[in-house]
């Protein structure tokens, strides 16, 4: 399965307008790309400042993902020619991992959180507004040859809470691949 994990960053720090134009911005695009990408969305959820999606291929992930990045860093352009003293944005990342559902309880199941526990420890490490992809995401990736994408190693990071370390890649879109741009 493909996951997405958007992290919301920098918004304590605005005034009220520009902590609205963003909380608009922000829920106004979620339901519009979701709405775009709704026949590969397997299920997504809120907790806190967190987004996560859980996808039926990783491509899809990939699309939403960049889609996302690539609207908030045009909104926090705007903020910042503002005035504002911050820049919000996001914390990006996808990964593919197995899902496994141990203990089927009745309405909708969580499937994520194994997953979620290592991407959690990542996404602070990363740069907002920019999509970072897991080593295991990678290798697929490249395996299976997305048209559109690029992926370029950047390191390999240590977790934010402890753990080992991961290898991790910038994704973005590659125009000069045959397919063009992802979405």
């Amino acid at each position: 399965a493909g996951f997405l994990w958007a992290v919301v960053e920098g918004v304590e720090a605005l005034d009220d307008a520009p902590r609205l134009r963003f909380t608009e911005h922000l829920v106004g695009e979620v339901a519009r790309l979701r709405a775009c990408h709704a026949d590969s969305i397997l299920e997504s959820d809120t907790a806190g400042d967190v987004l996560r999606f859980r996808f039926q291929d990783l491509e899809a992930s990939a699309r939403l993902a960049l889609d996302l990045a690539d609207s908030m860093w045009e909104l926090g352009r705007e903020i910042r020619a503002s005035g504002a003293p911050a820049t919000p944005g996001l914390r990006l990342e996808v990964h593919a991992d197995r899902v496994r559902i141990e203990r089927p309880v009745p309405g909708p199941r969580d499937s994520t959180e194994h997953a979620s526990i290592s991407a959690a420890r990542v996404v602070p490490r990363t740069p907002v507004n920019q999509v970072y992809a897991t080593e295991t995401y990678a290798a697929i990736a490249r395996a299976r040859r997305f048209e559109g994408l690029a992926m370029r190693y950047v390191g390999v990071r240590r977790p934010a809470e402890g753990g080992s370390t991961t290898a991790l890649y910038h994704l973005e879109r590659d125009p000069g691949r045959p397919g063009g741009p992802l979405s």
